[in-house]
């Protein structure tokens, strides 16, 4: 397969490597049909470069199709379209337990001082394979996935990878009160008729749009383990 690989300092070239196989009973492989490049890259690029190795298939951020998965793999079938969380995590040790994932206990890069396995991240994180490829083995698939429904295009799905628990969790840790809200960088999606304009809560809780009115929003995704999107980070 084509894979997106670190070949040096600020050397990063698209190479045909290995396809990933079931390596254990709770692997999954997903046919990866979008991925984006995130910020964090950039510190692969130069500055972490001398924990990385030639060859290292990069990325974090993927979308896909299930294509195979483990013995032990109930949650998901070949079929279901998944969003890859950028942490590995496991969903029953005494951290995931306590929605910590990105300290799994099970996934712990404890030789590195670290916390759990990230994909395409590095020695510090494990130097799990990332998705910047054709194909991408998910370990730990009975939980680390976000199954996501048929229908709209990958960039409506993709951001809850990583961007947007990433926002989630800096306005839970910055306590920002409900009522000073807003969404940024928002538009109109003319082609379902979803107003994704600016809003912001009231001192009630409740979403205002222009001119004070409730807009028509999104419903909420689930995780299939009935943890919500914000909570996985």
């Amino acid at each position: 397969m084509k894979a997106v690989t670190w070949q040096g300092r600020r050397n990063v070239s698209v190479e045909e490597v290995a396809d990933p196989i079931i390596q254990k009973p709770n692997d999954a492989i997903i046919k990866v049909t979008s991925t984006n490049i995130c910020g964090s890259d950039l510190h692969l690029y130069e500055t972490l470069g001398a924990f990385m190795s030639p060859g290292d298939v990069l990325g974090h951020e993927a979308i896909g199709i299930v294509l195979e998965v483990g013995k032990e793999v109930t949650q998901i079938h070949p079929g279901d379209r998944v969003v890859v969380p950028f942490q590995i995590s496991c969903g029953h040790c005494w951290m995931c337990e306590r929605s910590l994932y990105t300290q799994c206990e099970k996934t712990q890069v404890r030789g590195e001082g670290s916390g759990a396995a990230l994909f395409g991240y590095s020695k510090l994180y494990g130097q799990v394979p990332g998705g910047q490829a054709e194909y991408l083995r998910v370990p730990e698939a009975q939980f680390t996935h976000i199954l996501v429904p048929e229908g709209p295009s990958d960039d409506r799905f993709i951001y809850l990878s990583d961007v947007l628990p990433t926002a989630w969790q800096a306005v839970e840790y910055a306590g920002v009160p409900r009522w000073l809200l807003v969404d940024l960088g928002s538009r109109t999606d003319r082609r379902d008729g979803i107003s994704d304009r600016p809003t912001e809560m009231d001192r009630q809780g409740h979403r205002r749009g222009p001119g004070g009115r409730a807009p028509r929003t999104r419903p909420s995704l689930r995780h299939s383990g009935d943890r919500s999107p914000g909570s996985r980070r």
